[in-house]
């Protein structure tokens, strides 16, 4: 019930600051911008609102210092997947927006919050740039795309490990995952009622944009949502779960990249569903979250994506150096040519000793 409520709440803000978001956008402010900043501000915006209030309980006019800085310095480089251009826009985007919140009385502290954003501007990038601050999955893939890599291409990601094992020579070895704990489906009527529904939806926009791959993959994570033991769609409009599932899946197999099939935009799977792209949004990432889905997913992603994979065949050692597996025999042979040469210093000392 409580959680009901925040989400209510978190999109009756989310709506309130789109709203200002589009006032904002033919102001004298937001003219100033570059055009690159144009472009990312209405992300920037929406992403900011949104973590202040999920992850720091602030909404609009709660906003403070010390919320900003812990958002946009820690909250946003750990959980938006953006490159440079994003982060970089942050500091001018959201200067610009609290002045304008400022001069229509919106905001009460406008100038201390724009003064604290411009001071951190150069540490919000330099934090999203460093890998230390993502988990395992996503520091590769979001630092391989900050550095200009395709993420797709097996040659261009085994140049960039190597660079990047070098700079991370020290990488801990990820633990072992626990298993997870079965529970028997659910015999509720209500839930088996909403399944079915979310069945249906998801297969009607599969049909219409996607492939059977895609119907297969919704299903089986539509199931495993019905297993858990709270389960998470017995409440909500049943088609912001429909989208959110299919969002969600599409982000970790780049649905919404044109260079790969099946292609369907955000706005897409909105506009079939008749939901809010933000709110769709938050619950995909609220799925993601709940079954840790990642890139290069072993359970949710495409053949397609699995095929790509520029991980598929590199394995971590126990001291966090990453080598293709297909090397591990040359690594033991340079290893063993070591330690022959060592041994007979060894026998020499030895003797010595006695």
């Amino acid at each position: 019930m409580v959680e009901e409520s925040r989400d209510k709440k978190l999109e009756e803000i989310l709506k309130r600051v789109y709203n200002w978001g589009v006032e904002f956008s033919r102001t004298r402010y937001f003219e100033e911008l570059t055009e690159e900043q144009k472009d990312e501000s209405e992300f920037i915006v929406m992403s900011f609102t949104e973590y202040m209030y999920s992850h720091h309980g602030l909404t609009p006019e709660e906003w403070d210092e010390n919320g900003l800085e812990e958002c946009c310095l820690y909250t946003l480089p750990r959980k938006v997947s953006a490159g440079e251009s994003y982060f970089g826009s942050i500091a001018p985007v959201l200067s610009a927006f609290f002045a304008f919140l400022g001069e229509k009385n919106l905001l009460s502290n406008a100038t201390k919050l724009i003064s604290k954003v411009k001071k951190i501007a150069t540490q919000i990038v330099k934090n999203a740039s460093d890998p230390k601050n993502w988990g395992i999955a996503k520091s590769f893939v979001m630092a391989a795309m900050a550095s200009g890599v395709d993420v797709t291409n097996e040659d261009e990601m085994r140049k960039f490990i190597m660079l990047y094992n070098l700079r991370r020579a020290e990488l801990k070895s990820k633990p072992s995952k626990p298993k997870p704990k079965k529970y028997k489906a659910s015999r509720n009527p209500q839930v088996e009622n909403r399944k079915q529904q979310l069945l249906k939806l998801t297969l009607d926009l599969c049909n219409k944009y996607l492939d059977d791959e895609y119907k297969s993959l919704c299903e089986k994570l539509i199931l495993k949502m019905a297993r858990k033991r709270k389960v998470p769609f017995i409440t909500g409009r049943i088609e912001i779960w429909a989208a959110a599932i299919i969002y969600a899946l599409g982000q970790i197999n780049f649905l919404f990249d044109k260079s790969f099939e099946p292609y369907v935009s955000p706005r897409d799977i909105c506009n079939h569903f008749g939901t809010n792209q933000s709110t769709v949004s938050q619950k995909a990432k609220y799925i993601r979250d709940m079954f840790k889905m990642q890139y290069w997913d072993e359970e949710f992603s495409t053949n397609m994506v699995k095929e790509k994979n520029p991980f598929a065949n590199l394995v971590m050692l126990g001291n966090g150096l990453i080598v293709d597996i297909g090397h591990i025999d040359n690594l033991i042979s340079m290893i063993d040519e070591k330690l022959s040469k060592e041994k007979p210093n060894n026998k020499q000392n030895t003797t010595t000793h006695r």
